[in-house]
């Protein structure tokens, strides 16, 4: 499989395709970037990064899209609203 960038998105794309996620697993970690990182995101030596991980999932659970991005730790916020019931 070959990366590229999809202009109208995967949301959307994957919408057409009949499949519409209904649950995301997401996981967050926090590290210092490798040195190709750093380079490519112009990251200040010391300053970490984010790393999300998201997983798409239909309401039977099938899985429909993975990626993980890379985020220098100065330069985002994540915000989430949960809800509890």
């Amino acid at each position: 499989m070959k990366d590229a960038n999809v202009a109208e998105g995967t949301d959307q794309v994957l919408e057409d395709l009949g499949y519409v996620p209904a649950a995301y697993d997401d996981e967050i970690t926090w590290r210092m970037p490798t040195s190709e990182e750093a380079t490519k995101l112009y990251i200040a030596p010391g300053v970490p990064v984010v790393r999300l991980s998201r997983v798409s999932v239909t309401d039977d659970g099938r899985r429909i899209e993975d990626y993980v991005v890379i985020l220098p730790g100065d330069r985002h916020t994540l915000h989430y609203s949960v809800d509890a019931g």
